[in-house]
């Protein structure tokens, strides 16, 4: 089922967090297995619920996937040809006419990946977008 929702901005950093959230519907090839999660999908089921409750900004737009979604290097060239620019390993930003798009990546990784200590496996950004 296809519904229409109208999503209401209340400043220009909710206008380029919908422009990030419109640039993640172009560049994500494989909807099966990523989600939007996040600010946005809070204000959409809102919307969908009919619910008052009022309104939940966010500042930014969060893509929960597979590690081999995101280390996928042609959605790094897609993100990349979209202007994005690598914050840290996980977040990236675009200038826009309304302010800067972030875009935040969300993906499991094994526990020892979340120590800093481990000499196994040291943090490092997904796809090598880092560099």
């Amino acid at each position: 089922m296809v519904s229409t929702i109208t999503l209401r901005s209340t400043s220009r950093e909710e206008d380029a967090a919908l422009d990030a959230l419109a640039d993640l519907a172009r560049a994500v090839a494989d909807w099966e297995s990523c989600r939007v999660v996040g600010g946005h999908m809070v204000t959409i089921h809102m919307a969908r619920a009919g619910a008052d409750v009022g309104h939940r900004p966010t500042a930014d737009a969060d893509l929960a996937a597979p590690v081999a979604v995101l280390g996928e290097p042609e959605f790094a060239e897609r993100l990349k040809g979209l202007g994005y620019s690598m914050v840290d390993g996980s977040r990236l930003r675009r200038p826009t006419e309304h302010g800067e798009a972030f875009i935040d990546l969300i993906g499991p990784r094994p526990s020892s990946w979340c120590r800093r200590e481990s000499p196994v496996h040291p943090r490092r950004p997904l796809g090598g977008r880092g560099e």
